[in-house]
């Protein structure tokens, strides 16, 4: 209840009046609050209070707002590895427990662009296998991919069933090639009107994006490019480091973030 005795603001008060509600679940994971109306009638509250308390919980990421649809408690994050491993994104969340499926939007043979060809290696002329891949976790849409790797050593993946099974297993068992490194840039861009719709949310919504070239094992060859748009609202990295150099990443989607 909210105490108009007390000396605490009153959107303090209802801030951690919801934060208690949402924590002791009152509200599942992805319900939606009662309207910013419904929550002054309730609490005896302006409008602005509702707001400024909303707000903060929105910028803890316990809610998230949905235009046009009203504020909803924050969906379970999920942790997925950032630092390059020998599993690809489709075994790494399969161990961790979670159900990914695969939508492949793109399996072609392409003319690269420069930085491309660079970042392969290419010899002057040659093409890439193009793979465009739209990544769900537990039935929400994640991940847009575009990966791309030489075609004339990797042509027989156009062949290839990646709705089932991760392109680093590809590599594999059909290759004999393991991913030893990688060199991965992160950066923020605001989401496409075409990358929005595949990840179900509104244009110009935060997306944290992996530019990434992968190394194989031992020979330190490229063997991959890719480009990985990460939903903002699903995303948090985590990096340690230690004097010695090393760095473990992992991004973590974790819950009520």
């Amino acid at each position: 209840m909210i105490d108009r005795s007390a000396a605490t603001p009153l959107y303090y008060q209802l801030r951690e009046n919801l934060r208690r509600r949402i924590l002791a679940q009152e509200w599942k994971d992805g319900e939606a609050l009662p309207p910013e109306m419904g929550l002054c009638e309730a609490h005896s509250v302006s409008r602005s209070v509702v707001r400024q308390a909303i707000g903060d919980l929105v910028h803890e990421g316990l809610l998230e707002r949905r235009q046009g649809f009203g504020t909803f408690v924050a969906q379970p994050k999920i942790k997925e590895a950032l630092a390059a491993q020998e599993v690809g994104f489709f075994d790494d969340m399969t161990n961790s427990g979670y159900t990914v499926t695969t939508v492949v939007l793109r399996q072609a043979i392409e003319r690269p662009s420069p930085e491309v060809a660079a970042d392969l290696a290419l010899a002057p002329g040659e093409r890439v296998v193009v793979l465009s891949r739209l990544r769900a976790v537990d039935g929400v849409p994640l991940v847009y991919v575009e990966s791309r790797l030489s075609a004339s050593r990797f042509a027989g993946l156009l062949a290839e069933d990646l709705r089932t099974q991760s392109l680093y297993g590809v590599l594999r068992t059909r290759y004999d090639i393991r991913v030893g490194g990688s060199r991965r840039l992160i950066g923020a861009v605001a989401a496409s009107r075409r990358i929005a719709r595949l990840l179900e949310i509104e244009p110009r919504s935060p997306l944290v994006v992996l530019d990434s070239v992968s190394y194989a094992e031992g020979q330190g060859d490229p063997i991959e490019t890719y480009l990985a748009y990460h939903r903002g609202d699903r995303t948090k990295f985590e990096v340690h480091t230690r004097a010695d150099g090393v760095t473990l990443s992992n991004l973590r989607l974790v819950e009520g973030e």
